[in-house]
Order: C-alpha cells, then sequence, then structure tokens
C-alpha cells in the first residue's frame, strides 16, 4: 500500500489514508482551530518581524523565487526561516539565498513522524508574525504548520479553500512568473 503523503504509517493514522481530502482538510482545520484572528492591511512593518517561508518542493519552482529571497535578504537580516525539502539542500547552499533554513524528508514531514514533531517544537519556540506559504499545492501538513505556528498573517496562493488555516492569497489568478514580483510588492508597501 502506498504511504500517505499527510501522516505516519502507524495504526493511529491508518485509517486516514481512506478519507476524502475533504475529511482530511477539516481534521487538520479541527487539529490547528479553526478561528482566526483580525489582521490590518496593508500590512504594518512592525509585523515582519519574523517570517515562516514554506518553500516549494519542486526545485524549478523554487528557483523563480531567488530574486524575492534576494530582496528579502537586502530588507531583514535575521528573522526568516525557510522551510525546504532536504531534496533541494544542494541547490539552496549554492543560491544567493542567505536565510535560515530548516529541512524535512519527504516521508519525515509527515504529520506524526518524530521529524515532523521536531519541526513543530521548533516552530512553537519562535514567535512568528507572518507565513509565506509558496508551494502550490501544499500538503495539509504544512497548512497546519503555518496556523499552528501563531502568525497572524497566512498567505499562500488561491487559499480560500484552505481558510482558516491560511487567511491571504497571493496573487489570485496570476500565472507563477508573477508571484515573486507580487511577494516584492507586499514588502514595499509595509516599509512605507
Amino acid at each position: 500500500m502506498k504511504p500517505s503523503p499527510y501522516f505516519a504509517d502507524t495504526f493511529a493514522f491508518f485509517f486516514k489514508r481512506f478519507s476524502s481530502q475533504e475529511s482530511l482538510l477539516h481534521w487538520f482545520v479541527k487539529k490547528a482551530g479553526n478561528e482566526s484572528e483580525a489582521i490590518e492591511y496593508p500590512i504594518p512593518q512592525s509585523q515582519l518581524e519574523n517570517i515562516l517561508v514554506i518553500l516549494p518542493e519542486s526545485f524549478e519552482a523554487l528557483s523563480a523565487y531567488v530574486p524575492f529571497f534576494q530582496f528579502l535578504g537586502k530588507q531583514k537580516k535575521q528573522g526568516v526561516l525557510l522551510l525546504a525539502n532536504s531534496a533541494n539542500q544542494s541547490q539552496i547552499a549554492s543560491s544567493p539565498i542567505s536565510q535560515e533554513v530548516l529541512y524535512y524528508s519527504s516521508l519525515g514531514a509527515r504529520y506524526g513522524e518524530e521529524e515532523f514533531q521536531k519541526i513543530q517544537t521548533a516552530l512553537s519556540k519562535r514567535k512568528f508574525s507572518m507565513v509565506l506559504c509558496l508551494e502550490p499545492k501544499p500538503r495539509f501538513q504544512f497548512l497546519y504548520l503555518a496556523k499552528a505556528c501563531g502568525a497572524a498573517y497566512r498567505f499562500g496562493f488561491d487559499c480560500e479553500k484552505f481558510y482558516p488555516l491560511l487567511n491571504l492569497s497571493l496573487a489570485v489568478g496570476e500565472g507563477p512568473e508573477k508571484r515573486p514580483q507580487f511577494l516584492t510588492e507586499i514588502f514595499q508597501q509595509a516599509a512605507k
């Protein structure tokens, strides 16, 4: 049987592999909490203190964001944590990305795995004000982390179906090539 992309291969989660996508999303929403606090927009500069960025898993998608990370590195020398698949570790290390990176493996980042617990613990020790989920088709456990880390601003692409795990959409309907530019504009508006 194919491993679940969402849960550890343990008996506690065995029957979840037969659940629908809607049911799984509802489970993660319930686990993270379905309340969402009011937010200010445009984002005040004071809300850009600690930022979690969930990177795309494909290297091609990740490469498109390098200009944004260069911009972000000039704006913020610290307080940015990137969550990245370890398959991209050598590419990230050789790129001009200067932020702190926390790596995960595809199977280890499933809910209930020890690696997932370590990631959740590391995130809970920091006070994030913003999460940017740059993965176009995020796995529900990463959306759970976005909500569970306590950030008021939780961005994703076309994320209305993921509310309240994500609460702000980035460039709805825009092509992937415009997304890094849209992110840069958000930070430029906050700096005004």
